[in-house]
């Protein structure tokens, strides 16, 4: 929950530096899936958007948060494909296609 939260509302108030520490800290393989998931965008439309929309209003769902996700992107898809190499002994396209979208 800490880390999601860092991510959709805070990211943008802490060094970039300090949030790479922060997930290489963790355990590999659970911020990989984690942080997959976070960086999404597409996926948080389709998996959660809804669900989210049934307690806020949707565009502070689309500015604020799926948004942000999309404009820390390039920020963090270095951190990505670091925990994603981490994790998996290699780096796929999946971090690399997520920065391009």
């Amino acid at each position: 929950m800490i880390f999601a939260y860092i991510s959709f509302f805070r990211l943008e108030e802490l060094a970039l530096d300090d949030y790479r520490r922060l997930v290489l800290s963790q355990d590999a393989v659970k911020m990989n899936v984690l942080l997959q998931f976070l960086f999404n965008a597409e996926g948080l439309r389709e998996h959660v958007r809804d669900e989210w929309m049934a307690h806020y209003d949707y565009s502070y769902i689309d500015e604020k948060i799926i948004g942000m996700v999309e404009k820390n992107l390039p920020n963090v898809a270095d951190i990505l494909r670091t925990v994603e190499k981490r994790a998996t002994g290699k780096s796929t396209s999946t971090a690399a296609a997520l920065s391009a979208s």
